[in-house]
C-alpha cells in the first residue's frame, strides 16, 4: 500500500497541484458506524464530496462502500479499496486490483500488480513492474512500458520512461513540450516529497 499511496500522491504534484497534495491519499476511510454530531456531519459531507457520495468502510479485515447515511451499499469483500472516481473504484481481491462500479459490480475484473483511478477514461495498471494505461472497458491502450506514471489532464500525463520523464497523450504518443520554470518547481516538490517518504527516485 505505501507504493499505492505514493503513486496517488507523486501523481497530483507532477500535474502541478503542489500543496493541495496534503492528504490526498489511497483512503480516506470512515469507519464501520458514523455517530451524529454535527462536526462529524460536516467531516463526513467533505470528505463524500470529494468521492463522488460513497466512502470506503472496514468490516473485521475486508473494505467495502456505504453512503453519506452510513448504509452499506457495497458489501465488505475486498482486502483493500482505493476510491470513486468517474463511477469507478478501485478494488483489491487476493493479490491483484481491478475496479468496480456503483453498484458494486466488477466491471473490469482483478487481474493487475496495481492500479491508479480513473481521470478523462484512462486508468494507470501496473504488469511486470512496469505501468500502462486502460479505457473503461478494460481494453489496454497504452502498453505497460513506464517506470512510474500519473494521471491523464487535458488529454496528457506525465510519465517515466528509462529515466526520462515526458508528456504521452491517450494514444500513447509523446508530446514535445517546452520546460519552464514552474515545471522545475513542481519537480522540486516532487523531490522533496520522495525524500519525505523515503523513496529513491
Amino acid at each position: 500500500m505505501k507504493s499505492y499511496k505514493a503513486f496517488l500522491i507523486v501523481s497530483l504534484a507532477l500535474l502541478g497541484l503542489g500543496l493541495k497534495i496534503a492528504k490526498a491519499s489511497d483512503k480516506m476511510t470512515c469507519q464501520n458506524v458514523f455517530t451524529s454530531t454535527e462536526i462529524e456531519k460536516a467531516l463526513i459531507g467533505f470528505f463524500f464530496r470529494e468521492r463522488e457520495g460513497l466512502a470506503s468502510i472496514k468490516l473485521g479485515d475486508k473494505w467495502g462502500f456505504s453512503n453519506i447515511e452510513s448504509e452499506i451499499v457495497i458489501k465488505p469483500e475486498y482486502e483493500e479499496v482505493g476510491f470513486f472516481s468517474e463511477n469507478f473504484a478501485e478494488v483489491k481481491e487476493g493479490d491483484e486490483w481491478g475496479f468496480i462500479n456503483r453498484e458494486g459490480k466488477k466491471v473490469i475484473r482483478p487481474q493487475y500488480e496495481e492500479v491508479g483511478f480513473f481521470s478523462e477514461g484512462f486508468a494507470a495498471v501496473k504488469e511486470d513492474d512496469k505501468w500502462g494505461f486502460i479505457n473503461k472497458e478494460g481494453k489496454k491502450i497504452i502498453r505497460c512500458q513506464f517506470d512510474a506514471v500519473g494521471f491523464f489532464r487535458n488529454g496528457e500525463v506525465r510519465a517515466l520512461l528509462d529515466g526520462e520523464w515526458l508528456f504521452i497523450d491517450k494514444t500513447g504518443n509523446r508530446v514535445q513540450r517546452k520546460s519552464n520554470g514552474s515545471e522545475n518547481k513542481t519537480r522540486k516538490i516532487v523531490n522533496r516529497i520522495f525524500k519525505i517518504l523515503g523513496f529513491n527516485q
